[in-house]
């Protein structure tokens, strides 16, 4: 392991053959008949896009999914020509050279985004690869069915774009498979039922236009949870950093967690009964306590809602926070801990002996999704790769 980073700084550790593990285990459960796409947004769920989509490339894996030109571009720079690369964001004009040069394929949306690349393209005698996409429910990107069909028939016809793909994103992945579980709330609507309208959509699609499309619309929760959903291709996410979609920890999926985040205590104390800690000294301690200061805070994205609910491991034991959460900085109750002293890790995220603080139950705490916790934590705290 790098020794780099002192242990009493704020760090990362990425484990890359866990990375690695769970593509192979997604890819098995997608079948042969399925490609799994790594998305790598976002810097890898915060999980670093290099480190990560090395390890997702020598394990196999040869289709990208990125949000920007910029992680698109650094992809073809560090991956080279083999890999395929799915931008899903549209591109402003400014970014359509970097695309179009760079062999991207783009993710279309709308019909301002389409008038724009033809015209781009056509001034310079280029081409694009691209993915039409629907929506189907998301309200967000992509087409509306009477929208779609009008746009597939300019594609269809344009000699500019290579149109290689037919997407979608479903919105509630994680919900049951059961199809008979429909919500009112949701106006009727199951991830099953919008998996067959892709499904009957696709198949119309490709009867009117003559061609064969690389289809896809499953993520990481339908791979898991919605079998029918794996057409040509997958384009898994959180899955692929050992999280469960549905935001439950430990349950038997074959994932392997692959960031920890930890800390060091700078710090050791004892405080009499109705000292206070922390900012706005609204925390007293209720007896004699003995306290660590560990050097992480709100500035690392450790969220200030956790001193409330959180706590951290300390040689395997479960401390609470005690106070504030300062910029820099937090307390925590070191009075079960044996032996504790200055220098000794502090686990925020991941294991510590016997014990361990998954994702999914850090994200609780905070009132928030793995998401959120991971592009936090990882995108701001100092990083090192566990080796």
């Amino acid at each position: 392991m790098s020794t780099l980073i002192p242990d009493s700084l704020a760090r990362v550790e990425i484990n890359a053959e866990d990375l690695a593990h769970n593509f192979r285990h997604l890819t098995e459960l997608a079948g042969g008949a399925t490609e799994v796409a790594a998305i790598v947004k976002s810097d890898a769920y915060g999980h670093g896009l290099l480190l990560s989509s090395r390890a997702f490339h020598e394990a196999g894996c040869r289709v990208f999914c990125v949000a920007s030109t910029e992680e698109a571009v650094f992809l073809r720079e560090h991956l080279g020509p083999d890999i395929r690369i799915l931008k899903m964001v549209p591109s402003l004009p400014e970014e359509y050279e970097a695309v179009a040069t760079n062999g991207i394929e783009q993710a279309l949306a709308s019909e301002e985004d389409r008038r724009g690349w033809q015209s781009w393209l056509s001034e310079r005698g280029l081409k694009l690869s691209v993915h039409l996409k629907v929506d189907r429910g998301m309200g967000r990107l992509g087409f509306s069915y009477p929208d779609f069909m009008r746009e597939a028939e300019e594609i269809a016809k344009s000699p500019i774009f290579n149109w290689v793909g037919l997407m979608s994103h479903l919105p509630a992945s994680e919900e049951s498979p059961d199809p008979s579980a429909v919500s009112v709330d949701r106006n009727d609507y199951t991830t099953t039922r919008e998996v067959n309208r892709f499904r009957l959509l696709a198949k119309e699609v490709e009867s009117l236009f003559g061609r064969p499309l690389v289809k896809h619309i499953g993520n990481s929760g339908a791979l898991l949870f919605h079998p029918e959903s794996r057409f040509d291709l997958v384009r898994c996410g959180l899955a692929l950093y050992g999280a469960d979609p549905r935001g439950q920890a430990g349950t038997g999926l074959g994932l392997r967690p692959a960031m920890a985040v930890r800390s060091g205590l700078v710090q050791i104390r004892a405080l009499d009964k109705g000292a206070t800690v922390g900012y706005g000294r609204d925390y007293r301690v209720r007896q004699p306590t003995r306290v660590g200061v560990a050097a992480v805070g709100y500035a690392d994205g450790f969220f200030r809602r956790l001193a409330e609910y959180g706590c951290v491991l300390v040689r395997g034991q479960r401390c609470g926070i005690l106070g504030r959460i300062s910029m820099n900085l937090i307390s925590v109750d070191l009075s079960d801990v044996e032996g504790a002293r200055m220098g000794d890790t502090v686990t925020l995220l991941g294991a510590d002996g016997d014990e361990r603080i998954s994702v999914e139950e850090l994200a609780r705490w905070a009132g928030t999704i793995p998401y959120e916790v991971f592009t936090s934590l990882g995108g701001l705290i100092r990083r090192r790769v566990a080796i």
